[in-house]
């Protein structure tokens, strides 16, 4: 697996790398490669030291790492990297107004939209014995979720984790057949290959997003896995900002994310094969 860490040489985006570095040895083995962006070329030879500095890390058997600065825009530029890079996952830090958040600001949904690599958004430090075993995927009525499901297979099969699927059961006749079809579904997709599912009913004493984050903190989640929904999405519709709240999550639970208008259109998610 090859995944690409933007940085902007804080201590933030340290956090970044070094989730990488745990992230990619579950596999034993894979590649990062560190971009930064630079806002004009007479920055170049400062930035050069700085990503010399930033990198000197140690890495286990198996992991290498590779590095590059580009002048331009950083939210347009991160995804052109990644793809010019081939690499499967972008990985990126953040923490309130700092770091990497500071660097982009409000435009952290942005930077993830006008990319269809799948990005991991994460706040806290690991640790040296950290295993990805246990993966929260929220089911709701967007029929553009099951967009996630490709990515959580093929992250969570090599390491044996479990998916936890999380979803509000419905008083709605009509909106409760369409989660169960949608948790159906889910549970086939992943069943079907090979990956255990289990699936919890949050109730409605919490609003969604803050449901999901209870949740997936008290069964030990390593990552919660959602699309994102953008602004005119169902679920942040009315100001809910249901998408920054898991990324912003106060649980500090890492949150893999891919973008939901970008990737191939589905009509309806139960007319699209597994």
């Amino acid at each position: 697996m090859k995944v690409l860490v933007p940085t902007d040489f804080s201590l933030t985006s340290k956090t970044g790398l070094h989730y990488a570095i745990s992230f990619i040895a579950n596999y034993g083995e894979g590649h990062i490669h560190v971009f930064h962006c630079i806002q004009s070329e007479d920055e170049h030879s400062h930035a050069e030291m700085k990503m010399s500095q930033f990198c000197k890390v140690s890495l286990p058997k198996g992991i290498t790492l590779t590095s590059n600065i580009t002048a331009g825009d950083f939210s347009e530029e991160i995804g052109k990297e990644a793809k010019a890079q081939n690499c499967a996952l972008i990985i990126m830090a953040s923490k309130g107004a700092v770091g990497i958040q500071k660097l982009i600001g409000s435009r952290a949904l942005k930077v993830v939209s006008q990319s269809n690599i799948p990005h991991i958004v994460t706040q806290r430090e690991v640790y040296d014995d950290e295993q990805m075993d246990k993966i929260a995927v929220p089911i709701t009525l967007e029929r553009e979720d099951k967009k996630i499901l490709k990515t959580v297979a093929s992250i969570a099969k090599p390491l044996g984790a479990s998916v936890f699927f999380i979803y509000e059961d419905k008083d709605d006749e009509f909106l409760a057949a369409t989660i169960s079809r949608n948790l159906n579904f889910a549970k086939r997709y992943l069943r079907r290959r090979g990956i255990k599912t289990q699936a919890i009913d949050v109730g409605h004493d919490l609003r969604f997003d803050e449901a999901i984050i209870k949740y997936a903190s008290a069964h030990e989640c390593d990552l919660i896995a959602t699309v994102n929904h953008h602004n005119d999405g169902f679920l942040n519709l009315f100001g809910a900002n249901f998408d920054q709240n898991l990324l912003e999550n106060c649980a500090h639970i890492p949150v893999l994310t891919v973008d939901a208008r970008i990737t191939e259109h589905v009509n309806d998610i139960f007319m699209t094969t597994m």
